[in-house]
């Protein structure tokens, strides 16, 4: 009897070991059987043909006023993360806090999310890595709008529980217009919403303002709203489409309600600076960094 509770004593003390936390320059650690791997804030992907993998990872600060939170990037070979942070004061500031989006187009990985913004609650930040073989790269980070206010969210594929687990949600990214470019839609959280295609040009995120993209949003808009109640989101495809000038829009608000169709004219009036809007970073600007797990 004495050596039974001994032998399950010894069990439970084992599974204890295995599964215990640890912190390592604020990275939460899970001890293993053979040494220690990151936790997932929330389910990550693997890059195909690689020995990669793509995620968003536990970090605690160690600071009451910041408390726990995640930092995302992509682990090779389970032992060495690339992550984005700000080389500012505000180091959290790139963090994504939840789960992750994510959009392969090789050698291209996108991966966005809600992120930390200390000056106006959850707002999403985009990276664009190019990942090969053990090496990792950060292209360019899209941010919030402080200018504009352009908040916005990745369109996704697929749902984010299945059969009650979690799983990892997908942005497409694919050539929509033949251009030899891909493209990425987003739902701009302004003026209502609409949407807007982003595409990676000379490696970076750019706004794509091919007409041929918000054609079919526009006639789309146009055949569930009728000749009644236009949206905002109608006026600004139809701009877009090149179906309609500033001057157009000007002459059709003349007699709606300037506080709900003025705005519409004044950001479209400055579309050739909606790509320096989403890189404006203020004091905190993205860098890559490299951590390596410890084994044991």
């Amino acid at each position: 009897m004495l050596k039974r509770f001994f032998q399950l004593l010894f069990i439970a003390t084992t599974a204890l070991l295995i599964t215990s936390t640890a912190y390592s320059d604020g990275f939460e650690l899970t001890q293993t059987k053979t040494g220690y791997e990151l936790i997932p804030r929330a389910p990550g992907i693997a890059l195909p043909g690689t020995n990669m993998r793509a995620g968003n990872f536990q970090y605690d600060y160690d600071d009451p006023l910041m408390g726990a939170g995640s930092k995302a990037g992509i682990l090779v070979d389970n032992k060495t993360l690339y992550y984005v942070e700000s080389d500012g004061k505000n180091k959290g500031v790139f963090d994504i806090t939840e789960e992750c989006t994510f959009g392969i187009y090789h050698p291209y990985l996108v991966m966005d999310g809600a992120c930390c913004a200390t000056t106006s609650g959850n707002n999403d930040v985009m990276f664009l890595f190019r990942y090969d073989k053990g090496t990792v790269t950060l292209l360019d980070v899209l941010k919030v709008s402080y200018k504009y206010g352009f908040d916005f969210m990745s369109v996704t594929t697929g749902e984010r529980k299945i059969n009650g687990d979690s799983k990892p949600l997908w942005t497409k990214t694919k050539d929509l217009d033949n251009d030899g470019r891909p493209e990425i839609k987003i739902r701009v959280l302004e003026l209502g919403y609409f949407f807007l295609y982003l595409e990676i040009r000379d490696e970076q995120l750019k706004v794509d303002f091919n007409p041929a993209l918000y054609l079919p949003l526009f006639e789309r808009e146009a055949k569930i709203m009728g000749k009644k109640g236009r949206t905002r989101a109608y006026y600004i495809y139809g701009f877009l489409a090149k179906k309609f000038s500033i001057e157009d829009l000007m002459n059709m608000f003349k007699n709606k309600d300037k506080k709900r169709y003025g705005p519409v004219v004044d950001e479209l009036k400055n579309v050739d600076r909606w790509d320096a809007a989403f890189h404006e970073y203020r004091n905190d600007k993205p860098v890559l960094k490299k951590y390596e797990i410890k084994r044991r």
